[in-house]
């Protein structure tokens, strides 16, 4: 079957892989999973296609990848000789709401539930009338409290409470938290039954300790384009909207940033003028009480900057919530988000990470399809990210159930890199965190190729089969680190932290050897497992995935090109994406820093997830425990180049002693991904017992029955009914 690069299908799989080449090892077992974004219900998989099927042009084309409903990947290494694939969609209430309003033979009349669909708005997926999806599509955390006879599981999303799913059926089990215990990142006055609420897609669980960390932060309202009658007048007459805003759009193209901001902001604050027009007398006075009305509650309600940290202990009842502050009892403001959060025996880390997945970006533009509205829009509110990461410290001892503030503390002088993963061991002897980080240098994971974009390189359009996908033409060599931190001083111990990056072979890219470009996931021995600490990491394997001169676009590259960080010259970084640098598995040695072993994939052959799996049985007398399992990698095969490249899926499988080349590789031709992201492993598998379960219904209504307007409280009342809690 011929595929594009960006092919995904979304059908449930039960079925088994075949060996292709090499030998499944006889001491692989346990279960892998895998989480993946894999387009909406519109589009049933992937690419978005550019017309619908009545031949208008599709809004979701070109959409970001991120966008998608979760798609589940389960490989069973449980029979001797076999390999099982089970794939499920993750139906979650606001799916359920999605696929009954979807765009091509919707469940719900159009009519009687106008504007109640969903649209790609960027990274988010928005309903102008309920709110936002929590597509989950991220991460998978195992946990396992002290009463668990096995792993259960936990799916995750940066904007959404994380849901436990059943790791045997795959299927939603309830949310983590009732939608009432979380603060919205969306000001009150929207009402939204499906709030849009910022966490951390990487959530831990204390292995030793048997409890589980999130976090809900929220940022002020002070943002452009939060105006709260925009959504209103799209509902009117979005039609207008957009003409007045893209005619606004070519008004300001040429302007300077700040004024062209400025006049977007005075379209907004006076949209109502601008779409309807001066009202009557009496639509004034009636307005007006409204207007008292709303804006009372909205100073009573307002969005501020805020930080919590939330603990779950996996029994029935609310979870334990702490406000953080900073060390002048002030509210912390979180610039980006927070992508990932970790754990030691008595501290949490939080970082603000560079991944500009917040409220500010998800949905800035409404008109997302439209190129002329977007580009400009892009232009003026688009900034670098961070070239540095501030981390925050917040002392386990302190969360106790008799107070609801703890402070944080915040390191004097940040993490000189920006970073968007990262693992702390464990044990912090003396108050002394070790900090293992990924650094994707000037590389921006929240940015993805708009069909407008062109390349940095020659400036002719980008390829269209990568529409979509993350714009990672990377603007500098990545790097990895290992930052000592004393936790009591809040400071980074610079004798003891280092930080390594390579360039290898540029000259001959196919046999790069050891390098840093482009520093993707990690892996090793025990990482985020729920019955294992992360300490004393020895061994830690990279992917790197290298220069690709179809990622490149001049907007990123203009975006990046003054970057603080930077070690490569442009113009030697624009000759080696023009060469291409291949993917490749990198071995450290995370004491030292060192290097100890690569294995470069053939050209076109894209690294997209690895899993470390530790072997069966015990370990042998002598042989280290951190080299002591297999790697676990999803991969997408290309066969030839540019758009007459055909490409099919395959799990390779490496002995984490040796990376000279993989053990096995497998396939079947039913399994179709593009772009899967976190892994994680547990040895068996064993339904969910847990008592403690949402009622679905309760947590919606507490939501719909806080809607002001009785008549629009009324239809959204009736929708759930017909259509969200038939599904529960």
């Amino acid at each position: 079957m011929s595929r594009p690069v960006m092919y995904a299908s979304n059908k449930e799989l039960d079925i088994e892989l075949q060996v292709i080449e090499g030998q499944l090892p006889t001491d692989i077992y346990g279960h892998v999973f895998v989480n993946s974004p894999c387009g909406s219900v519109n589009s049933n998989g992937l690419p978005f296609p550019p017309k619908n099927k009545d031949g208008s042009n599709n809004r979701e084309y070109a959409s970001p990848i991120m966008n998608g409903d979760a798609y589940i990947f389960r490989f069973d290494f449980e029979e001797a000789g076999k390999v099982k694939l089970k794939t499920r969609l993750l139906k979650t209430p606001c799916y359920y709401a999605d696929l009954a309003t979807k765009q091509d033979n919707p469940q719900a009349p159009t009519d009687k539930y106008k504007n109640f669909f969903f649209r790609n708005m960027g990274i988010s997926r928005i309903s102008l009338a309920l709110g936002a999806r929590n597509e989950l599509n991220t991460a998978l955390v195992p946990i396992k409290f002290a009463t668990d006879k096995g792993n259960r599981m936990v799916a995750t999303y940066d904007v959404g409470r994380a849901y436990e799913i059943d790791p045997v059926s795959l299927k939603i089990l309830t949310p983590v938290g009732k939608n009432t215990e979380w603060s919205p990142a969306t000001p009150p006055l929207l009402n939204f039954p499906f709030p849009l609420v910022q966490s951390t897609a990487h959530p831990v669980f204390d292995p030793v300790k048997k409890v589980f960390y999130t976090v809900n932060f929220t940022k002020s309202t002070k943002t452009m384009l939060s105006s709260m009658d925009l959504f209103a007048m799209m509902i009117a007459d979005e039609a207008k909207v957009e003409q007045r805003l893209e005619n606004l759009a070519k008004e300001i193209e040429n302007k300077e940033k700040t004024e062209g901001l400025n006049k977007i902001n005075q379209f907004l604050s006076n949209i109502r003028l601008e779409i309807q027009g001066k009202p009557s007398w009496w639509k004034q006075l009636i307005n007006w009480v409204l207007g008292e009305v709303e804006e009372y509650i909205n100073k009573e309600s307002k969005t501020y900057d805020s930080l919590y940290v939330m603990e779950w202990n996996g029994e029935i009842g609310a979870l334990k919530k702490w406000e953080v502050l900073d060390s002048e009892g002030k509210a912390i403001s979180i610039k980006q988000c927070i992508h990932q959060i970790s754990l030691s025996r008595d501290y949490l880390i939080l970082i603000d990470a560079s991944f500009k997945f917040s409220i500010d970006i998800l949905v800035n533009n409404p008109f997302p399809n439209n190129d002329t509205i977007d580009r400009i829009i892009r232009r003026l509110i688009s900034g670098e990210m961070e070239s540095f990461t501030d981390v925050y410290l917040v002392k386990r001892a302190d969360l106790q159930a008799n107070v609801t503030k703890v402070t944080a503390k915040k390191l004097a002088a940040p993490i000189p890199l920006e970073c968007v993963h990262f693992t702390a061991e464990y044990e912090n002897p003396d108050g002394k965190l070790t900090l293992h980080t990924a650094h994707n240098s000037a590389a921006c994971l929240a940015e993805w190729l708009r069909a407008y974009d062109v390349s940095a390189l020659d400036k002719q359009p980008i390829n269209a089969d990568y529409l979509g996908l993350f714009a990672l033409g990377d603007m500098d060599i990545g790097r990895m680190g290992r930052f000592v931190v004393d936790a009591e001083k809040a400071e980074i111990i610079d004798t003891k932290s280092k930080i390594f990056w390579e360039k290898g072979n540029t000259e001959n890219p196919e046999k790069i050897g050891v390098n840093t470009w482009g520093i993707g996931l990690h892996t090793f021995r025990n990482i985020i497992s729920a019955e294992v600490p992360s300490s004393n990491i020895k061994n830690i394997f990279w992917q790197t995935y290298g220069l690709d001169r179809n990622m490149l676009s001049e907007f990123i590259y203009n975006l990046y090109a003054d970057y603080k960080n930077r070690i490569i010259p442009l113009d030697e970084l624009k000759k080696l994406t023009q060469k291409q640098i291949p993917y490749t598995l990198l071995q450290m040695d995370a004491v030292e820093m060192k290097p100890k072993a690569v294995y470069v994939f053939p050209k076109n052959y894209n690294l997209r997830s690895i899993q470390f799996m530790p072997k069966k049985g015990e370990l042998p007398a002598g042989a280290d425990e951190s080299l002591y399992g297999y790697i676990f990698c999803t991969m997408l095969i290309g066969i030839g180049e540019g758009q007459s490249a055909d490409y099919h899926n395959e799990i390779w499988i490496f002995d984490a002693a040796d990376l000279s080349k993989p053990k096995c590789k497998l396939s079947n031709a039913a399994m179709a991904f593009t772009f899967t992201l976190h892994c994680t492993w547990i040895p068996d598998l064993k339904p969910s017992e847990s008592k403690y379960n949402i009622n679905v219904q309760d947590d919606y209504n507490a939501l719909i029955n806080t809607i002001i307007r009785p008549k629009r409280r009324k239809r959204i009342q009736q929708f759930f009914n017909e259509y969200v809690y038939p599904n529960f």
